[in-house]
């Protein structure tokens, strides 16, 4: 029957193999490096920093109160307000939101506390003055003075007349006095009243314009008390986050332990890459801080001495010597039981109860791999070099072959050495079978006789498997998750896995801004806005109701509508358009280009014309010294109805030209 196969993890125990000499077993449990040298780092931590802040924020609390209580008494005498109960209210509730932050600075401080046990011009003009001038006449003559009596007696006509007029005239002016009177008399009860009128309104005007500036300082006075509000809200909130941080660190310092809330881990990397740097030549790190940081949070121990300003963090950075690594050891001495060397096969076989064992001096031991040094563990020293890295022993180190130590003479298997320095001790009353667990499903058994044991693996199938275990000593393994058994005792199962799960922690989504319906009415009245220019009047205005900004663009858009009707045209539209120009465009080409051809046939005759005529027009213009040509008129002269093509090409006619060469040029 073939075993199951199991897929197991070796616990870190089992560094190495087993090694039994005698009835010890030797088991290897780590490989450490022995130091005896340390680097101290001393962190500081400064808690002066966090009391200055928390009294300045003491003072600042009590500043906003103070003025908060000032403004409710000054807002409660102004008389001018009407409404005081609303500002005496707004006032009350920043009131009792200091008194929370309040609250909560206390609790802070509190905390703390306990934590620390552990211009214008008026322009004036001037009018010009002018006279009034008389002139003086002379003395008249008769005829004169009769003229002017004359003159002056038609005056006295005309003056008795005025006279009648003006006494008319009175009648009715002393009428329309009395109307005067009477409205004069109106118009001053009127000015009166205006002028009463005139006192109420200035003086509604100079409340109203208290008024304005009370409710102006509140609005001022409020915003200024709200925005120091916030900031001091802000300051406690980060006042708790600096207490709930000291809280943290000062919980994990109580551990003794190194955490990376203390000192990050970048800062941390810094550190030790500077020790690395100062260290002697013979010692270095137990760990390269570059790669394998978390060693030191894991194995590093820390002492805390607390100052009335200060806490002071120490801790030990062992140093290696380079070279220096030895093996840990962890001894198990079983007794043997006692067997005859003449024993014989009879019914009256008789079976002492009698074991020994071997008196040894350690439980575990350090020793290098060239098996040249040794040194002697106690139990606490066992345990901790089992689990680090790093071991720091009390013991002295010896030479293995100057050893006169038991344990070592067996580990070593020197028989003479065995001989002279172990000490057996018997027990006469030993109880076997015995058995022991070393670990990863190996059991050590001791017994008189061989032993059968039936192994039972927790699978789907549960078959039974049989296996022997061989006296005196013998070392049996039992898979993963199975158990063994027999008459004596059973073996439990034993089971080792592992698994790897996500730690549930809250997701972070950076907030994003969903569509807003705020444009919505702007969208549904102007589609397609990108195709309407916007007005320039629009650049010196810095805000505009959105339904006038709407109104204005969709007249806009209206008048862009009518201008660009025609420019809707499809685009068949234009290749047709093209199409057609371009037929045009050849059939106009082909009719010139065939009434070109036959103007080219009647060509010679008006050659002719033209030569003749340039003979007239030159014979004309002849300079003063030559003789002039004779020239007729061609209009009188039958021209020929069909010319016939002549054999040979026509003489070119004589002109002005070539009969005169030295007119040339």
């Amino acid at each position: 029957m073939m075993l199951p196969s199991f897929v197991f993890i070796l616990s870190l125990r089992m560094i190495g193999g087993l090694e039994i000499n005698e009835n010890v077993i030797f088991q290897k449990v780590n490989e450490v490096s022995v130091t005896r040298a340390h680097w101290q780092i001393a962190l500081l931590l400064d808690t002066n920093v966090f009391s200055t802040f928390l009294t300045q924020l003491e003072t600042r609390l009590n500043d906003i109160t103070n003025t908060t209580k000032d403004m409710m008494f000054q807002f409660k005498r102004n008389d001018l307000l009407l409404q005081t109960d609303a500002f005496e209210q707004s006032l009350a509730q920043l009131h009792t939101e200091i008194e929370y932050i309040r609250s909560d600075h206390d609790n802070v401080l509190d905390s703390y506390l306990d934590y620390k046990t552990l211009s214008h011009t008026q322009k004036r003009s001037l009018l010009p003055l002018g006279g009034f001038f008389k002139f003086l006449f002379g003395t008249a003559d008769d005829s004169d003075i009769r003229n002017i009596q004359t003159h002056v007696n038609q005056l006295q006509e005309s003056q008795k007349t005025i006279i009648h007029v003006l006494q008319n005239s009175l009648s009715i002016l002393n009428v329309t006095q009395q109307h005067i009177t009477e409205n004069r008399h109106s118009i001053n009860t009127l000015i009166s009243t205006l002028r009463q009128l005139e006192d109420k309104i200035m003086h509604t005007h100079e409340r109203l314009q208290a008024m304005t500036h009370a409710v102006q300082d509140y609005t001022v006075n409020y915003n200024s008390l709200k925005i120091m509000i916030d900031e001091l809200r802000q300051a406690v909130f980060h006042a708790s986050l600096y207490l709930e941080t000291f809280k943290g660190q000062l919980n994990m310092l109580s551990t003794g332990k190194l955490f990376p809330s203390l000192i990050s881990p970048i800062h941390l990397k810094d550190v030790l890459l500077d020790i690395a740097t100062k260290v002697p030549n013979n010692l270095q790190l137990p760990a390269n801080p570059k790669t394998d940081l978390w060693h030191y949070y894991q194995s590093t121990s820390t002492t805390v001495v607390m100052s009335p300003t200060t806490i002071i963090i120490t801790m030990d950075i062992p140093l290696l010597e380079i070279g220096a690594s030895f093996e840990v050891y962890e001894v198990f001495n079983f007794d043997m039981p006692y067997s005859p060397i003449n024993e014989t096969i009879n019914d009256n076989k008789i079976h002492y109860n009698m074991s020994a064992r071997y008196e040894l001096e350690t439980k575990g031991f350090l020793i290098d791999q060239a098996r040249n040094h040794y040194c002697l563990l106690t139990n606490n020293e066992l345990k901790t070099c089992q689990a680090r890295r790093t071991c720091d022993v009390q013991s002295p180190f010896y030479q293995v072959d100057m050893s006169k130590l038991c344990v070592i003479a067996i580990m070593i298997n020197n028989t003479q050495h065995i001989k002279d320095y172990c000490k057996v001790i018997i027990h006469p009353n030993t109880v076997l079978p015995d058995a022991k667990y070393l670990g990863s499903g190996n059991w050590a058994i001791v017994s008189r006789q061989d032993l059968r044991l039936v192994t039972i693996c927790q699978d789907h199938s549960q078959n039974k498997i049989s296996a022997r275990a061989i006296a005196p000593i013998d070392i049996v393994n039992v898979p993963m998750n199975c158990r063994a058994y027999n008459e004596y005792f059973t073996l439990n199962a034993w089971y080792i896995n592992s698994s790897q799960t996500r730690l549930q922690t809250d997701k972070l989504d950076i907030p994003t801004f969903k569509g807003s319906s705020i444009w919505k009415p702007f969208h549904t009245s102007l589609v397609n806005f990108t195709k309407t220019e916007m007005p320039h009047e629009l650049s010196n205005i810095k805000e505009i109701p959105m339904e006038a900004l709407i109104t204005k663009l969709q007249s806009i858009r209206q008048l862009n509508d009518i201008d660009t009707t025609s420019g809707d045209f499809p685009l068949w539209g234009y290749i047709i358009i093209g199409v057609a120009t371009a037929l045009s465009s050849g059939a106009a080409l082909l009719i010139y280009c065939k009434c070109k051809r036959m103007t080219r046939s009647n060509r010679p005759i008006i050659t002719q014309f033209r030569s003749a005529n340039d003979d007239m027009h030159l014979g004309e213009i002849s300079p003063p010294g030559y003789v002039g040509v004779a020239s007729c008129d061609v209009a009188h002269e039958p021209l020929v109805s069909e010319v016939k093509k002549p054999s040979a090409p026509p003489q070119r006619p004589r002109t002005l030209s070539s009969l005169y060469p030295s007119l040339r040029g």
